[in-house]
């Protein structure tokens, strides 16, 4: 601020938490591959997209799980070069909740554009953490399990940021091309089912349709919170300023 008498140093972040359920039975009952005639007939397609672009697992072999998610390669990608969503389906979470990008004004969605920027994407970033509770026997787990996640997010705007997030990304489809389909993870899907994973034209394989979709997450609580900034609680701790 530049008016006059204002304090310096006082500006702080903003913190969003919610306590979110998740309901594993439905999801493996959904991800299942229901197609009599598909060679993959009730196997799990819960990987089938949501990985890498050029690596066929979700995980390297022989690379340890702690080591291979903090490693550059599993954040180094954009999604310009895939505008038709055939290496990551377009409106699957991984892209809904980070569009990287794909939200380039020069994109084409019938055309690759290697050179896209990140410039609109970067007015919604936020920082988020997962702290996860429940059992880790994910084998017992079902409609009843109570297991989930405390969803941290820390931003400067909560209504720019993390609600823009949470409405147009995820639960709106128009800024990835799909219509109404929302976020098939965490989307509300009591009135939009559908999820399409599409395959190349090139290719012998049909596009893979989700369309019974359920809600696979429950909110069961939150709220929004203020950080001060370190100036601000070191004048709080020094008597310099009232925090009421």
């Amino acid at each position: 601020h530049s008016r006059k008498n204002t304090l310096r140093g006082l500006h702080g972040d903003f913190e969003t938490w919610k306590l979110i359920n998740c309901v594993y039975g439905k999801f493996y009952l959904v991800v299942a591959d229901n197609r009599k005639d598909s060679p993959t007939y009730k196997e799990w397609q819960a990987f089938k997209k949501e990985k890498g672009f050029d690596n066929p697992d979700p995980i390297k072999a022989g690379l340890a799980y702690q080591e291979y998610f903090r490693s550059s390669a599993t954040n180094d990608f954009k999604y310009g070069d895939d505008m038709q969503g055939y290496k990551c389906p377009v409106t699957s979470h991984l892209r809904r909740a980070n569009p990287r990008d794909y939200m380039d004004p020069l994109n084409d969605i019938n055309d690759d554009n290697p050179n896209a920027t990140t410039q609109l994407n970067n007015r919604r970033r936020l920082l988020r953490r997962g702290l996860p509770y429940g059992s880790s026997d994910f084998g017992q787990s079902d409609d009843k399990a109570e297991q989930g996640i405390i969803f941290i997010v820390i931003c400067a705007s909560i209504f720019r940021q993390f609600e823009f997030v949470q409405q147009q990304w995820i639960q709106y489809g128009s800024d990835f091309h799909a219509g109404n389909d929302t976020c098939p993870l965490i989307g509300n899907h009591t009135k939009h089912k559908n999820h399409i994973i599409p395959s190349h034209p090139d290719s012998d394989e049909k596009p893979y349709i989700m369309s019974t979709l359920k809600n696979f997450v429950e909110t069961r609580g939150g709220d929004y919170f203020f950080i001060p900034s370190i100036s601000a609680l070191r004048m709080m701790a020094m008597g310099t300023i009232d925090p009421t």
